[in-house]
């Protein structure tokens, strides 16, 4: 039996997706008030065990429940920050979700995880339509890979790289990654770029921002520096400028 504490936040983290399944089922039978201060969608994953490695504490689930209900300065830019299983049904909640018509008002989404060997932090490009749990297709139909949504040719590296924590000396070696692996970080990934292409074409406007980051063990990069990291990419999303001050 894992200790209480353990166990609280288990509970939590479950009460929170029941709740977020919960609103998502109904709000979109209900008309929206003011949209509020543009919001993006965080999401990390909570531990998990892959190929014989026990990883009891993942950054990306900690990073994603310290940025929710963080706002740029004057609420310009706020965040929802949600931890998922590392699962089948983990990797279906935002997918799931959008297909529901996005009752968030979600315009922008950046998936986190964990690549324990990595030493920062890691934007990637593409998704491989491969189900994490078997190796096969996602979607029977589905294009083979998917590019990111995000201008990746408007995003400067050195407004990413000005907050405390980021090793510049890695600023060129560690920002692109073609290769999201073939777990559920991957699959996730996938999942939300195919329902953002293909379910939201929102004619004659971009298509929603959708990224992934892979995030390195806290050992290497503070949970509070990978946090701040976060947090610029997501006020970029928006605005389209780096954010010079969190």
């Amino acid at each position: 039996m894992p200790p209480p504490r353990a166990f609280a936040r288990v509970l939590l983290s479950a009460v929170i997706l029941a709740l977020l399944l919960t609103a998502v089922a109904t709000a979109s039978s209900h008309s929206q008030p003011d949209r509020g201060p543009p919001k993006i969608l965080v999401t990390g994953f909570g531990p998990f065990s892959h190929h014989g490695s026990n990883f009891t504490r993942n950054p990306s689930g900690e990073v994603a429940l310290a940025l929710d209900g963080w706002c740029h300065d004057g609420g310009s830019v706020c965040i929802d920050g949600l931890k998922i299983n590392v699962s089948d049904a983990g990797v279906q909640v935002v997918q799931n979700a959008l297909l529901r018509g996005n009752p968030f008002r979600w315009e922008g989404i950046v998936h986190l995880g964990l690549e324990s060997t990595t030493k920062g932090l890691k934007v990637e490009v593409a998704a491989l339509n491969n189900r994490a749990r078997d190796n096969t297709t996602i979607v029977h139909d589905g294009a083979a890979i998917l590019p990111t949504t995000i201008d990746l040719g408007r995003l400067t590296v050195p407004a990413l790289a000005g907050s405390s924590g980021w090793p510049a000396s890695q600023v060129g070696t560690e920002m692109w990654s073609r290769d999201a692996g073939h777990f559920y970080c991957n699959e996730v990934f996938y999942r939300t770029l195919n329902v953002a292409r293909k379910a939201m074409p929102n004619s004659g406007h971009r298509l929603l921002p959708v990224v992934f980051v892979h995030l390195p063990l806290a050992s290497v990069m503070s949970i509070d520096a990978m946090a701040d990291l976060v947090s610029r990419l997501a006020y970029w999303i928006v605005s389209g400028t780096p954010a010079d001050t969190i």
